[in-house]
């Protein structure tokens, strides 16, 4: 008979820890894979670790670290590529712009131009006189700023090419003086060129880009003089090689800038105050075109300025022997 209670004992436990299991697969089954990992994880970070295992998870953590660094760097400069690309695309769609439609503004003003000279040749009362005087100085301004515009296009798409040829450079600077000279005269300004007998009279350089500056340096400094004088100097600066560096200079006693827009004021568009523009006219592209063509020749320019005393804009450009 106690058999008899043994074997039920033994056999009840039997079903007990059978329906133990059966309930613990069931549970397993309702927690999901997910649960049952970070409870296995969740185990095995419970126990003690080794050096050696504490060793290989700080690696594999920094490896890890490392490679999220990574993917984030790869999309800030995919980022960065695609912004320089549409700013690329952008600056030159600018410059195609502004060339073509200089050119295309370039053409119709001639014809206003060659029409004014040729309405000069009739017989005119002295008050049309003054129109047609007037409008062929507005038609040459205006063909100045296209010109302007069409330089500082191709200077900024890099375009625009030097020409090396032998040239008097005496010449060069007494033509350009001479073209504005009835500007400087009729302000009443006092004109003196300084050009040293040192300079050889033969040399080879670009004799078109160094006038461009003369002229927009000379008409800077007409503009913006009311009393005093403008001075024209040339020197030898110094020699490289088979070139002399010439170094000419501007120089005016006209408002002067302040010496914290000095260097701003060989950027494009910008003038050196905002009431300069108001005051005196201007695109704010003569000095940038400057600046470019000398770098373009191999050269630099600076200024120096007082406010209320004057300027002076030095030129250092290579010309070879």
């Amino acid at each position: 008979m106690n058999n008899g209670k043994k074997s039920q004992h033994s056999k009840h436990r039997l079903q007990t820890d059978k329906g133990n299991r059966t309930m613990s697969k069931e549970h397993e089954t309702k927690m999901g894979p997910v649960t049952l990992r970070r409870k296995a994880e969740e185990k095995v970070a419970s126990q003690p670790l080794t050096s050696a295992a504490m060793e290989e998870l700080y690696a594999k953590r920094l490896l890890h670290e490392l490679e999220v660094h990574q993917v984030e760097l790869q999309m800030q400069n995919d980022e960065l590529n695609a912004a320089l690309a549409k700013t690329e695309a952008a600056n030159q769609v600018k410059s195609t712009f502004l060339h073509l439609m200089s050119h295309e503004l370039r053409t119709p003003m001639n014809g206003v131009l060659g029409m004014a000279q040729l309405l000069e040749l009739t017989p005119l009362s002295d008050e049309q006189k003054q129109y047609v005087s007037t409008l062929k100085l507005s038609g040459l301004r205006l063909q100045k700023l296209l010109q302007d515009i069409l330089d500082a296009a191709m200077l900024e798409g890099e375009k625009l090419d030097s020409v090396q040829d032998r040239f008097n450079l005496h010449d060069c600077i007494n033509d350009a003086v001479q073209t504005l000279k009835k500007a400087i005269l009729v302000k009443g300004l006092s004109l003196d060129v300084e050009i040293d007998k040192e300079i050889p009279n033969d040399l080879t350089g670009d004799q078109l880009r160094i006038t461009q500056i003369l002229l927009h340096l000379i008409s800077n400094a007409v503009k913006f003089t009311s009393t005093g004088g403008i001075t024209v100097s040339a020197q030898i600066f110094g020699q490289e090689k088979d070139a002399l560096v010439i170094q000419i200079a501007v120089r005016d006693t006209g408002i002067g800038i302040n010496a914290e827009n000095i260097g701003k004021i060989f950027n494009l568009f910008v003038q050196a105050e905002d009431s300069t523009n108001c005051n005196f006219g201007g695109s704010g592209l003569g000095l940038y075109i400057c600046c470019n063509l000398a770098k373009m020749m191999g050269g630099s320019i600076s200024l120096e300025s007082i406010p209320g005393v004057g300027s002076c804009f030095k030129v250092n450009i290579p010309l070879s022997l």
